[in-house]
């Protein structure tokens, strides 16, 4: 098990490290909620750090926020989300009542990724305005990479009120999450 987590992290650090900019510090912003501070602030960050790939970590966090959300929250210019940011020292830093706009502008950011709220993560219709998004972060980050991050089903016993939408079956729910963003993120030119 130590050899394959050990060959995954060096893979990773040569994957990441090619993809830094030019000081050698690679910027990821995330676009999203929970599960981007699963993926991004617990998991990447510290595997990137074992790695010796400089990295500084970005979160536009609002829980449970969709992509209807963000994109009302573009078109309002609403500041509600709390801009979490991981420097170089990788001290953890979190203001809160921010724009995106302000998070966009604050680094030259390397990759934006963007996420459907979990519980609309299997339904097709709720990605109607992903291509809003995605558009209007080009316009205003037209050298980063947008990157659709896929969300992952509930555990097999969760209590989740969306849970529902997939009849609380974890099978279901994770081919839904698999057709519905693929498809999606397909439509607005960016990868899973």
């Amino acid at each position: 098990m130590k050899r394959i987590a050990l060959t995954l992290i060096i893979l990773f650090t040569a994957i990441v490290s090619a993809s830094a900019s030019e000081d050698g510090v690679l910027r990821i912003l995330a676009i999203g909620n929970s599960f981007s501070e699963d993926a991004l602030e617990q998991e990447f960050y510290p595997i990137a750090q074992a790695g010796g790939v400089k990295v500084i970590v970005g979160n536009m966090y609002i829980a449970g926020c969709s992509i209807d959300r963000h994109v009302k929250n573009i078109k309002g210019d609403i500041a509600e989300y709390a801009y979490r940011k991981i420097g170089l020292d990788g001290i953890r830093n979190e203001t809160k009542g921010v724009r995106l706009i302000t998070a966009l502008a604050d680094e030259k950011w390397d990759y934006i990724s963007v996420q459907q709220a979990s519980g609309f993560s299997g339904i097709p219709e709720s990605y109607s305005q992903l291509g809003y998004l995605v558009d209007w972060i080009r316009s205003v980050a037209p050298t980063a990479k947008v990157v659709f991050h896929q969300t992952w089903a509930y555990s097999a016993n969760s209590t989740h009120n969306d849970f529902a939408r997939y009849d609380k079956d974890q099978r279901k729910m994770h081919n839904a999450i698999i057709s519905a963003s693929t498809r999606a993120a397909s439509d607005a030119g960016i990868n899973i």
